[in-house]
């Protein structure tokens, strides 16, 4: 059910110095030894649209088959709960889509297996819990093919991740100032999905509660947004 995955611990960082990573300059980020993982699939045979001909990926499995360019309107709703029942409240607080996409990742590494892999969009939105405690960073990276995606999420870590995406006010103008939180990779087919999450008082998850509260952030900000368009392209589905 998972291919790749990272979880990893991000400390101290300065949110004004983070962009000169681009500079091929490094951070003082330190990994954790966490292993939290962020549940994703392909399509099963149970699915009335599945083919066997194509596989766990159907449709998605390569830019080929999916050429279409995913927007900002079709991944990030404005706002939305999940689960739909007594779920998170999530507000989106900004969003940025660009096709260079080395601007919206940290670190060499992964600057470079997004390059290598013909990324050609990175799309991001920054999300906020309704009680304003959690707040978090979703990209999703188009790459060429699957095979692309799983290289690069195999990059992710400590110092490679998505950078997250601050807004004028409110919370996220604080992304990595002085917080601590927790990133994650995953692929979905040939998208690569990186996400960022922190509590909104920038202190460190110190218990495994803290840090299962904000991988279900995670996870219920990537399945109340970008998972439903993804998911529908995998089909052979409209975006």
């Amino acid at each position: 059910m998972l291919l790749a995955v990272a979880a990893v611990l991000i400390l101290g960082v300065a949110g004004a110095g983070a962009y000169k990573l681009l500079d091929k300059k490094t951070s003082s980020i330190g990994a954790a030894s966490s292993n939290l993982t962020l549940p994703t699939g392909g399509a099963t045979a149970n699915d009335p649209l599945f083919s066997t001909k194509l596989g766990k990926w159907q449709h998605i499995d390569t830019r080929k088959l999916d050429p279409a360019p995913v927007t900002i309107a079709q991944l990030y709703p404005p706002a939305f709960i999940y689960p739909v029942v007594d779920g998170i409240q999530f507000l989106r607080a900004s969003a940025n889509l660009t096709k260079t996409c080395g601007l919206a990742v940290f670190g060499d590494f992964l600057q470079a297996a997004l390059q290598s892999g013909g990324c050609d969009q990175v799309a991001r939105a920054s999300y906020v819990s309704g009680d304003q405690k959690i707040m978090g960073t979703i990209g999703v990276a188009n790459l060429s093919s699957t095979y692309w995606a799983e290289k690069a999420a195999k990059t992710t870590g400590a110092q490679e991740l998505i950078a997250p995406l601050t807004a004028t006010k409110g919370p996220t103008r604080n992304f990595l100032k002085s917080g601590t939180g927790l990133t994650y990779a995953e692929i979905k087919g040939h998208y690569l999905i990186l996400l960022y999450v922190e509590f909104a008082d920038l202190k460190a998850p110190a218990t495994a509660a803290q840090k299962q509260q904000l991988l279900t952030f995670a996870t219920y900000m990537f399945d109340g947004s970008a998972n439903i368009s993804l998911s529908q392209r995998l089909l052979g589905q409209a975006p």
